[in-house]
C-alpha cells in the first residue's frame, strides 16, 4: 500500500501541469491515466475533477491533491488509500 501511495504521488508530481489543465476541462489522457492509477471509473473521475477543481488543486503538493480527491469522490476507487 505504501508503494502504491508513493506511485500516485510521483505521478501527480510528474504530471501536475497536465493534470491541472485537464482537470479544468474534465478530460484528457493524463487525467484518465490518473483515474486508472487510483482504480476509479474514468468518466466519473474526470467529471469530479472538473466539478471540484478549486478544492482539489488549491494546493500543489501531491499529498494535498490526493486528500482533495478523497474528500470529493463519492464512489470507491479501488487503489485510492
Amino acid at each position: 500500500q505504501k508503494a502504491l501511495a508513493q506511485e500516485q504521488k510521483v505521478f501527480i508530481e510528474s504530471n501536475l501541469v497536465s493534470l491541472k489543465r485537464e482537470a479544468v476541462s474534465g478530460q484528457g489522457e493524463t487525467l484518465t491515466a490518473f483515474a486508472d492509477l487510483l482504480g476509479c471509473q474514468a468518466e466519473q473521475f474526470n467529471q469530479v475533477s472538473k466539478d471540484n477543481y478549486q478544492q482539489i488543486y488549491q494546493a500543489s503538493e501531491a499529498d494535498a491533491i490526493l486528500q482533495g480527491y478523497k474528500a470529493v469522490l463519492t464512489t470507491r476507487c479501488t487503489r485510492l488509500i
